[in-house]
């Protein structure tokens, strides 16, 4: 704990560590520590680390050393804590928690006393010999993408205007465009270095999002990296709809809602709000049950975006899929992340809300859905059923392989022709 000074005589309260692990979106001494035992971060070693490997030749007469190649090593980060069970069981449990927690191939940390994400794989968990129930710990992880990023960032740009992006190195990002009028063909130019994307649709539309992959970037030491991603299987996996309501509830829908947090404004608010017939609901005040359909009987990963608008907790539960129940409390919001398979011989479970008590409001905004296979939780992406669909929504276009290095960078400028009546950039900053 930390602590703040006080006047004379009066009582210290505790505070909470300014530092402290996060995993995956969730603080991770608060997801694994119940009231017999507890995970306290107490310190970390790596976010400043620079670590390079030198290729050099000795040509003929030359004094020294030439360089001719230079690149990122991975980033090691070793996050020191303290253990504590009241019991030898609670303990051993506590350890169990952790290394389940953890065991995952790649997981997100960052720290709640800056803005970073890494992207790392835990590859040693070391304590001292256990002769109590309170040992100092440490989880060491390795970075293979040296890189460390912000969380996406949005924002509304003119065309042709100076870009002012949030990044040390360039970028690959979404652009998101929207005409008044139909086109069927469009280009987008980066004048400073001359790269140009250009598409042509079948059918005409009024909104185009180009998605290049996040996370990847060329940096000047000549390192390229990318955080891949799985397939989504969810189609049209940012529509909410069929989250209707249950027995009691009336619901209101808010389509192209904004969350600040996030940098959106295409998230969905839902409102379900008792009726008369709440009394005659069967399941605890279940607000919302829709059916989620992926594969059979293999591990998956869903994960969304979710934030409580309301005053009263609620919690997210599977019906049909392994995964534990998920509380919110009022203004919480975070990416979920549950990852379970699904009952014998069946291919869907429900994503349900409970409210706390029956016959609470729930209000809540969802955003991007994805179900993938496997225990490791990617970037949302659409699925491939949506890429270059033409209907009246966005029409989704997927990297051209032609133009893997467009990136933009500060100070750029985009020239898009037809010049769209709305430009949306999302991107990760990128840093070491």
């Amino acid at each position: 704990m930390k602590y703040s000074f006080v006047e004379f005589g009066q009582k210290q309260q505790n505070e909470p560590l300014s530092l402290r692990l996060v995993i995956d979106g969730e603080v991770f001494d608060d997801i694994v520590s119940d009231e017999t035992s507890s995970f306290i971060t107490t310190g970390v070693i790596g976010r400043n680390q620079l670590s390079k490997s030198l290729t050099t030749s000795k040509p003929l007469a030359y004094n020294g050393e030439l360089l001719t190649e230079q690149t990122l090593n991975p980033r090691e980060l070793t996050v020191f804590g303290r253990v504590k069970g009241d019991s030898n069981e609670s303990f051993n449990e506590l350890m169990r928690r952790i290394k389940n927690k953890l065991y995952k191939e790649i997981v997100e940390i960052s720290f709640t006393d800056e803005r970073f994400i890494y992207y790392g794989t835990l590859s040693d968990i070391i304590e001292e010999e256990e002769r109590s129930n309170n040992l100092p710990i440490q989880l060491k992880f390795i970075c293979h993408d040296p890189f460390k990023y912000t969380p996406q960032k949005t924002f509304n740009y003119s065309n042709s205007s100076v870009l002012n992006i949030d990044s040390d190195y360039p970028v690959k990002a979404n652009i998101g465009i929207t005409y008044t009028e139909p086109v069927d063909e469009f280009t987008i130019t980066n004048t400073s270095t001359n790269k140009v994307f250009r598409y042509k649709s079948d059918v005409a539309n009024t909104k185009y999002e180009v998605m290049f992959p996040h996370n990847d970037v060329v940096d000047n030491l000549g390192a390229s990296i990318s955080s891949g991603g799985n397939e989504n299987l969810l189609k049209d996996s940012n529509n909410f709809e069929n989250y209707t309501a249950y027995t009691g509830y009336d619901r209101t829908i808010t389509q192209n809602y904004a969350v600040e947090e996030w940098g959106t404004n295409d998230a969905t608010r839902l409102t379900y709000v008792p009726n008369s017939n709440i009394s005659k609901n069967p399941y605890s005040g279940l607000s919302t049950t829709p059916r989620i359909y992926g594969v059979g009987e293999e591990e998956m990963t869903f994960s969304y975006w979710v934030k409580n608008l309301g005053d009263k907790p609620f919690k997210f539960r599977y019906n049909g899929f392994s995964a534990n129940n998920v509380w919110l409390q009022p203004g919480e919001q975070k990416r979920i992340i549950s990852t379970g398979v699904n009952n014998v011989g069946t291919v869907s479970f429900q994503h349900q809300i409970y409210p706390e008590s029956v016959g609470d409001t729930v209000d809540v905004a969802l955003w991007r859905a994805k179900l993938e296979v496997g225990s490791q939780s990617t970037d949302w992406s659409v699925s491939p059923k949506d890429i270059e669909k033409s209907n009246s929504l966005t029409q989704y276009i997927s990297l051209n392989s032609d133009l893997e290095d467009f990136t933009i960078d500060k100070s750029d400028q985009l020239v898009i022709r037809p010049v769209p009546n709305t430009i949306n950039i999302s991107y990760e900053g990128v840093f070491l």
